[in-house]
């Protein structure tokens, strides 16, 4: 089995039992949770403070920046469900609630979600 295939069928297992976890264990609802609909409008942003990367969704990313003080540093349609998926995927980097350590994997991701959208690559800090 190539590399590449052992890789992709880990992301796809990280991926499933993500979801699984999130329609098990569903968030409590608050009221911003409620504003936000699964709307194509939603992002899965990834944004950078200090040295930190968080993963998290919304559907409004210029004001969400704002109230992180944060870099937009990559973002892709979806909504709690992609966001899990991403959770469970950078887990072991994970510092706490939704912020992650800058792995060479994570920035890797960002990176190729960049340049597929015509930007330039982030550099590790």
């Amino acid at each position: 089995m190539q590399l590449a295939e052992v890789i992709l069928r880990r992301e796809w297992d990280l991926m499933a039992l993500a979801s699984e976890a999130a329609e098990r264990f569903p968030r409590p609802a608050d009221s911003y949770r409620q504003r936000v609909s699964h709307s194509s409008g939603n992002w899965v942003y990834f944004m950078r403070r200090e040295r930190l990367i968080k993963i998290g969704t919304t559907c409004n990313l210029k004001q969400r920046a704002q109230q992180l003080n944060a870099t937009v540093l990559a973002r892709v349609p979806g909504g709690y469900t992609e966001e899990a998926q991403m959770h469970a995927r950078f887990a072991s980097l994970r510092t706490h609630g939704e912020w992650f350590e800058p792995g060479p994997e994570l920035l890797e991701l960002i990176n190729r979600i960049r340049k597929d959208q015509g930007r330039s690559p982030i550099e590790p800090e």
